[in-house]
């Protein structure tokens, strides 16, 4: 396990979560992570679990509008891949699945979406809606940001997931409150 608590470059707002991500990762073959900004957060920890991963093929795809990535931050790999883009656009999508079908022929779900972009409830949605075709009932739908530090309640990202999710047919909840909360989405069985 990498050690983030000892690499002062690390997003301390994600810091608490970083393990969790790593981990999970580790037992996956396909990642979507919508919002990037530095790299040195959900990016490094998503592409250590995946580094580690016995899937083969394995691809993660990276969503930001713009590239930040801090020096020395870029993976190497060749099965990560950066897409610049309004996350919840048709062309973002068309470039994810032409990676997608170069990568597993036929047909294959997305196992994890970490979503931590663009703050907005209207704006989380529209990913969810717009990644959706890609996932199945066993994706793993992660969300940062979701709980406030200052008011100690549920933001408005996440009770939009959290209705969206209801009137779905997903389970939705908050795996921790810490470092402005995260929370999982997964299809009710």
């Amino acid at each position: 396990m990498y050690n983030y608590a000892g690499d002062i470059g690390i997003r301390r707002d994600i810091l608490p979560h970083l393990e969790y991500l790593e981990t999970l990762g580790s037992t996956k073959a396909f990642i979507i992570e919508l919002g990037v900004q530095y790299g040195n957060g959900s990016t490094l920890a998503l592409m250590n679990g995946l580094r580690a991963s016995a899937a083969d093929p394995k691809l993660m795809i990276s969503v930001d509008i713009d590239d930040q990535i801090s020096e020395g931050r870029r993976p190497v790999e060749e099965y990560w891949h950066l897409i610049l883009g309004n996350s919840a656009t048709g062309r973002v999508i068309n470039d994810a699945d032409t990676l997608v079908d170069a990568t597993f022929p036929g047909i294959k779900k997305i196992d994890v979406v970490f979503i931590d972009s663009f703050h907005k409830p209207y704006h989380v949605i529209d990913e969810i809606n717009a990644w959706f075709p890609m996932a199945d009932a066993n994706t793993i739908w992660l969300f940062h940001d979701v709980w406030s530090d200052t008011s100690g309640e549920e933001t408005d990202v996440s009770l939009a997931v959290r209705d969206w999710a209801t009137t779905h047919g997903y389970n939705y909840d908050i795996l921790s409150q810490e470092a402005q909360g995260l929370s999982i989405m997964t299809k009710l069985v």
